[in-house]
């Protein structure tokens, strides 16, 4: 479910495609599987698609 961007619970906006973007390095992918897979068990996760 990773993509290149991320919106941490904590508010931190994350951007895989920007390397001057917070969270931004070469293992970013790694970085967001890691994240979702530490975080608790209630939470709903919500990925939103937009093409303009």
């Amino acid at each position: 479910m990773p993509t290149e961007h991320l919106l941490t619970l904590d508010g931190v906006w994350t951007d895989g495609s920007d390397p001057s973007r917070p969270g931004y390095d070469s293992d970013y992918l790694t970085f967001v599987n890691t994240y979702l897979d530490t975080l608790p068990p209630q939470t709903f996760i919500v990925r939103i698609r937009i093409h303009c």
